[in-house]
């Protein structure tokens, strides 16, 4: 009987111990992820905006050098 005894609560460390790892380390490195994800989805819409701001200054002096000839 103590054996099981052993057994059981050997698993019901080997868990614990598994699940605070996991906390500690595993889950940090996840929300490092999703915070530098957050950081490169702001720059790309950054220069998203330039590249949109860049292609209608392009038509702009597209169309003067059109009316200029």
């Amino acid at each position: 009987m103590e054996i099981w005894v052993a057994l059981v609560g050997g698993v019901i460390l080997g868990w614990l111990l598994e699940w605070v790892i996991d906390w500690l380390y595993w889950r940090r490195g996840v929300e490092a992820f999703y915070t530098t994800e957050a950081e490169l989805r702001r720059e790309l819409a950054v220069a998203q905006t330039a590249l949109a701001e860049a292609a209608a200054e392009n038509e702009r002096l597209r169309g003067q050098l059109g009316a200029q000839g």
